[in-house]
């Protein structure tokens, strides 16, 4: 039985293959202001689940991941790339345990080298062993998943700038699932095509991952307000601080009297916070049963996911993502 050391280890094999070719598709080289930026971002480590997840899910029907290296190291320079902005966006100060670049080298630089590890994406497609066809249907899958993430983004700050809080838990779930979700979904949809599946067997994948890409955001919200900023290694209830609307407040709002619900939205709204009222807002969530909530919904979409994984041609692979799936949803940071 596959245990979750084993899958760390695999995962650690996979994560190094993937980050030499990342150096090799993007070296770091002048002009340090954005190499040397990116290089200090990238380095600061981060799960490399994504192509894990499309290197895995190739594996799964059958495939050579080998083959789709550079596409795997595309996707984790990408989603990098999300990070510098998204820090930016909303206005962050810690990631991965260190202050955001924006912090540390002001937002233009920033910014620009965000910028370079978004074009180096398209360098990491063009110099994979894939053949033209193969290139032309993964950009495809790649545009499919860039526009999610950017309309994902793109609700939560109309959210936040414009003070909306008549938000449903549909709507939330569909703002994480492009956020999240999508990126994830074209993981394991690109290694599904690529390791030979049929359409549905891909389908049944690009759903597999975006709803294990929706439990992770979910488990990183609650991470965000309960995990430990050691581990967690971003600011402990810096999502109060930028007033995002997760799935725990939405539901909060729903449960909370009248008064309750107004001390909420008011410490939401606010652009500082006292480290008292984040505790206070935290309590509220707790105590209404809010966060309880976001847990179980999280686990009902990882077991959601874990049964469209009947597709899967190995059995080895499909306990692997199985497992990682769990992960996702126990998983402390």
């Amino acid at each position: 039985m596959l245990t979750i050391a084993d899958l760390k280890k695999r995962m650690g094999d996979k994560v190094a293959d993937v980050e030499r070719v990342m150096l090799k598709v993007m070296p770091e080289r002048e002009p340090k202001s954005v190499y040397g930026l990116a290089w200090d971002f990238l380095n600061r480590g981060g799960k490399r689940v994504r192509p894990y997840l499309l290197l895995t899910a190739i594996e799964a029907f059958n495939g050579k991941p080998q083959d789709a290296l550079e596409v795997a190291a595309g996707v984790e320079i990408f989603h990098n790339f999300t990070l510098v902005h998204d820090d930016i966006e909303d206005n962050s100060e810690m990631r991965r345990g260190k202050p955001c670049l924006h912090i540390t080298h002001g937002v233009p630089l920033a910014i620009n080298s965000g910028d370079g590890m978004f074009a180096h994406v398209f360098r990491a497609l063009s110099q994979s062993k894939l053949t033209p066809a193969q290139k032309d249907r993964v950009l495809g899958m790649f545009a499919d998943a860039f526009i999610g993430v950017v309309d994902g983004q793109g609700y939560e700050i109309d959210w936040i700038e414009n003070n909306k809080w008549g938000i449903s838990e549909k709507m939330y779930l569909d703002m994480a699932g492009g956020k999240t979700g999508d990126l994830m979904a074209a993981c394991t949809r690109i290694g599904a095509y690529l390791g030979g599946a049929s359409e549905k067997e891909i389908e049944e994948m690009r759903l597999f991952g975006y709803e294990i890409g929706l439990a992770f955001q979910i488990q990183d919200d609650v991470l965000n307000l309960v995990g430990e900023e050691e581990k967690y290694k971003k600011e402990i209830g810096g999502d109060i601080r930028e007033g995002k609307r997760t799935l725990m407040v939405i539901n909060a709002l729903e449960k909370l009297d009248k008064k309750r619900k107004e001390e909420l939205v008011t410490i939401l709204a606010k652009k500082e916070n006292t480290q008292e009222e984040i505790q206070n807002a935290i309590k509220m969530l707790a105590d209404c049963g809010a966060i309880d909530y976001a847990k179980e919904y999280g686990n009902r979409l990882v077991d959601r996911a874990k049964a469209r994984l009947k597709v899967v041609r190995n059995a080895e692979k499909k306990e692997e993502l199985e497992l990682l799936a769990d992960m996702f949803v126990k998983r402390e940071t």
